[in-house]
């Protein structure tokens, strides 16, 4: 539902439906480092913090394991917004 409301930009709709999927999402930390790059590319606040979680999963996973998922297209888009925080707002 998350995506479908970035999708049709509906950021708003967006924003409440990660905050209703925030507690879920403390025990997936993969699924919430998606979820706060997802955000970061509609609000610079959540950069931040999917980036400090995108190193936990490289403390999670260790260093091989970490860099081929960083390779990967779907993660370096997904990335951007937060790897870079001139790219946010930009969709």
């Amino acid at each position: 539902m998350l995506i479908a409301r970035l999708e049709n930009g509906n950021d708003a709709g967006a924003q409440s439906v990660f905050h209703d999927l925030e507690p879920a999402l403390a025990v997936h930390p993969e699924s919430r480092w998606r979820a706060l790059a997802l955000m970061a590319g509609i609000d610079r606040q959540f950069s931040v913090r999917a980036r400090e979680t995108l190193e936990e999963l490289a403390h999670l996973w260790g260093d091989a394991a970490y860099r081929t998922y960083l390779g990967r297209p779907d993660i370096q888009k997904l990335s951007r917004p937060v790897l870079n925080p001139n790219f946010a707002n930009h969709r």
